[in-house]
């Protein structure tokens, strides 16, 4: 077993402060100095702006002083708005993230002490246990059975197993057994930067707004480019002067909408902030449009449907003195310095001193059991239905605890054997034969008062509800019963999982909606399965048996008080723990959506009536506006009505309606070409100054009119 102080002594609390101050207060500055930097470089340096600013540029150095401000003066608007909101976003984010930073216990002055992970410093010694994250690079002391997750660092998610001497890199987690680690590189120097800046498993969400998109902007590139080509063609055949053809080519390019990628990240990134207003906190913006995609909530029972406020209310005696083996089992948990929140439970419930261990076997969830070999023989604790078939053969057919069971309640098994199997590997371990029933150990949870009422909102919606919990299937279908489902339905055990090919298992989550005794694996496999039949599932985990399943899930929500690793694997943290903020995340992401969603359509109704506006003027042997008139057109057609529709809380549906944008763009287009013939006959002199105002008219009464009438 891992002991319980640490073989060095580590640091006082006035060695840590001294070297805190020398170090880390001025990276944490240059750190986020930097930051904003590259978030402004991002905004600023796309090929878009560069485009627009460089044929700007190439106007005012060859005198074009008005056509080259009004080329460039779009783009400067979008991108000092764009720094703006982003940087606002950001420092509201980041505030909210370091409530939801991990805690890292420490050895010093002799004990043990929580603290915040920026304050880890060179010479500290760390305790890590299972859902712990490495927040500095260290070096193992002692370890017992540990294994860690690496994949933030190498990309693979088998865990590693470590032992004494190791060197273990900041941004992996413990996923089993304990060890003391001292830390010998400083945060500032290591990758401690990827967890203070709440950094997750590298996830690509790609969102029907994203592709929609990047599609737009694909086909405006390519109208943009091909009409380049032609003036090029054109000027070039007709001998125009230099200055025109840039002219005409920055009038070309204006068609490009470079405002609607910067406006589709300050949308996401302000509907970060409203979610996390109403409770959320964001990791990851394209998380906003998942969350209005998903049509399936998988949920882990415990630490989210319930409050994980488990209570002994129960130890059943089955063999042996009740005072012997509740001394038996107090000595146990106390002596398990790794064990996982159940175990502690019942460490607080049962107060004993720890035993001397031998050797041992921590919890794992896959084999849902741990095991101790004490010096009068070894004993185990574990799930009851796993533990049944090592169990002498009298009592495999004793109804253990199905009374309890048929409550809700969690029950675990506390048995003895006399020896380890004669085959025992601690790398892999087996169950010892013929052991003995000592005692039942029944807990209960605590429903979240709000469970309820968010499942029937989401039923209501149309969300399909999902429960995937590593609990007996028969307990997690009792609860549940309480939050709405229906007594009867069809309830999936874990081994009946591993027998079934993926398509076999496609078909059995089409149907059954609770499963119980799952690993890990048998989770991601059933969200895999989910994601096979077309769903759009979301995962919402606190443990880190629900890891996996997460990774695999579109979109990935953890509770605040879930540990670290399942809050950096997650896109989106409840904070307070509160499932009742799940439908107004879901409201707060659909308002910026809808909106953004009716921009992209008005984005193409503008780039359409200018191409063929532009089009109908070629063909009559004339650029029909300069770039300081398409500036102004950008300026007072598009950006400006895409503010008032991102802003506005409710849009109508008129202007997300993809079939009612085309036949406005028809129209607008149709009279856009009378226009223009009208104006080149009659009004040559002032062609550009109406076709320009006729096209800002044009799109402001369509824009009025579809929130006066909505479809």
């Amino acid at each position: 077993m891992l002991p319980v102080v640490p073989p060095i002594a580590g640091l006082t609390h006035h060695d840590a402060q001294i070297r805190y101050d020398a170090s880390t207060v001025r990276w944490q500055r240059w750190r986020a100095f930097g930051e904003y930097i590259v978030l402004c470089s991002r905004i600023l340096f796309t090929p878009l702006n560069l485009i627009i600013l460089g044929l700007g540029g190439t106007l005012w150095v060859l005198g074009r002083d008005l056509d080259a401000f009004a080329t460039m003066i779009v783009v400067t608007i979008n991108v000092v708005m764009s720094m703006v909101q982003s940087i606002r976003a950001r420092i509201m984010l980041q505030q909210i993230a370091a409530a939801a930073l991990p805690t890292v216990y420490v050895w010093r002055a002799d004990a043990l002490h929580a603290v915040h992970p920026q304050r880890v410093v060179t010479g500290d010694v760390v305790l890590v246990r299972p859902g712990d994250q490495i927040v500095a690079d260290g070096q193992i002391l002692v370890a017992e059975s540990v294994a860690f997750d690496e994949s933030l660092l190498t990309g693979e998610n088998e865990p590693v197993v470590r032992g004494a001497g190791d060197v273990l890199v900041a941004g992996a987690w413990c996923v089993s057994g304990a060890a003391w680690y001292h830390v010998t590189v400083a945060t500032n120097q290591g990758t401690m930067a990827q967890i203070i800046a709440g950094a997750q498993i590298p996830r690509t969400i790609v969102t029907p707004l994203m592709t929609d998109v990047n599609h737009v902007l694909q086909m405006m590139v390519l109208i943009a480019s091909g009409l380049m080509l032609v003036v090029f063609i054109r000027d070039y055949y007709l001998q125009i002067p230099l200055v025109q053809l840039i002219a005409h080519l920055t009038v070309m390019a204006g068609l490009i909408p470079n405002a609607l990628v910067l406006t589709l990240t300050v949308s996401l990134s302000l509907a970060a902030v409203y979610m996390s207003r109403a409770g959320g906190l964001v990791q990851q913006t394209a998380a906003v449009d998942a969350m209005c995609q998903v049509d399936t909530l998988c949920f882990d029972k415990t630490g989210t449907l319930t409050a994980n406020q488990l209570q002994v209310t129960a130890v059943r005696i089955i063999s042996g003195a009740e005072s012997v083996v509740r001394s038996q089992l107090g000595a146990y948990v106390h002596a398990d310095i790794a064990g996982n929140r159940t175990a502690q439970v019942i460490a607080t419930a049962i107060p004993a001193a720890p035993a001397t261990v031998i050797q041992s076997v921590p919890f794992d969830a896959v084999r849902k059991w741990s095991m101790q070999q004490h010096a009068d023989g070894v004993y185990l604790l574990g799930a009851p239905d796993v533990l049944r078939s090592a169990l002498a053969p009298t009592w495999q057919t004793m109804d253990f605890a199905s009374d309890a069971i048929q409550t809700g309640a969690r029950v675990l098994l506390f048995a003895r054997a006399d020896t380890l199997s004669p085959d025992f590997d601690a790398q892999h371990p087996t169950l010892p034969s013929d052991i003995t029933p000592l005692a039942l150990v029944i807990m209960h949870d605590t429903i979240r008062p709000e469970a309820r009422v968010v499942l029937d909102q989401f039923r209501a919606l149309g969300v399909r509800i999902v429960i995937i919990s590593g609990d007996d299937p028969q307990a997690v279908a009792a609860l549940l019963t309480q939050v709405g489902f229906t007594a009867g339905q069809q309830v999936v055990h874990g081994h009946e999982i591993d027998a079934l090919s993926d398509d076999a298992l496609a078909t059995l989550v089409a149907q059954a909606a609770i499963f119980g005794r799952v690993t890990p694996h048998q989770k991601a496999r059933i969200i895999t399965a989910l994601r096979q039949n077309g769903a759009t599932p979301a995962m919402v985990g606190d443990g880190m048996n629900d890891i996996l399943a997460m990774k695999q899930s579109t979109l990935a929500l953890a509770m605040q008080t879930s540990n670290s690793a399942v809050r950096a694997v997650a896109d989106v943290v409840l904070l307070n723990d509160n499932l009742a903020v799940l439908p107004a995340l879901l409201q707060a992401g659909q308002r910026v959506i809808s909106g953004m969603q009716a921009v992209l359509n008005h984005f193409l109704v503008r780039v359409t009536l200018s191409t063929v506006l532009l089009l109908t003027g070629m063909l009559l042997g004339r650029i029909i506006w300069q770039p300081a008139e398409s500036a102004f057109l950008a300026l007072c057609g598009v950006v400006i009505p895409a503010m008032v529709i991102v802003s506005r809380p409710h849009n109508p549906a008129s202007l997300r309606d993809r079939a009612r944008m085309w036949r406005d763009a028809a129209w607008l287009s149709g009279m856009g070409v009378v226009a223009v013939i009208i104006t080149h006959f009659f009004f040559a002199q002032a062609q550009a100054h109406i076709l320009i105002g006729f096209a800002i008219v044009g799109l402001w009464i369509r824009l009025l009119w579809a929130y006066k009438n909505p479809a």
